[in-house]
């Protein structure tokens, strides 16, 4: 008895409906592994444009790119990549107000 079969059986399902059922849930399982594989390989091929919208983002930075050309690179990226700068230049801005406003002992301007 499979363990689908059991938990029909125990649910009080009617034995003409259990097949039905069976194959059903059956269904929904494959379904639902099948679009977990695309789902992994959908974000690892995410993961590698980001990745790589990034790193070139990076190079143009260091190569001195001219800001207006950056600003228009920058809108031809990705939406996570521009999630991820913004996100980063928010932390590193926060972090240098808390630097000013700590002052550089710790006691304040």
């Amino acid at each position: 008895m499979t363990s689908i079969h059991s938990a029909l059986v125990r649910l009080n399902i009617a034995l003409q409906k259990n097949g039905f059922w069976e194959i059903q849930l059956e269904n929904a399982i494959k379904r639902a592994e099948l679009l977990d594989d695309f789902d992994t390989k959908q974000v690892s091929k995410e993961k590698q444009t980001t990745k790589s919208e990034l790193s070139n983002f990076e190079r143009a930075i260091r190569a001195g790119t001219r800001a207006l050309s950056l600003q228009k690179r920058f809108a031809n990226l990705s939406k996570p990549t521009t999630e991820i700068i913004n996100s980063h230049l928010s932390i590193r801005s926060n972090d240098r107000v808390n630097c000013i406003a700590s002052g550089p002992l710790g006691h304040g301007p």
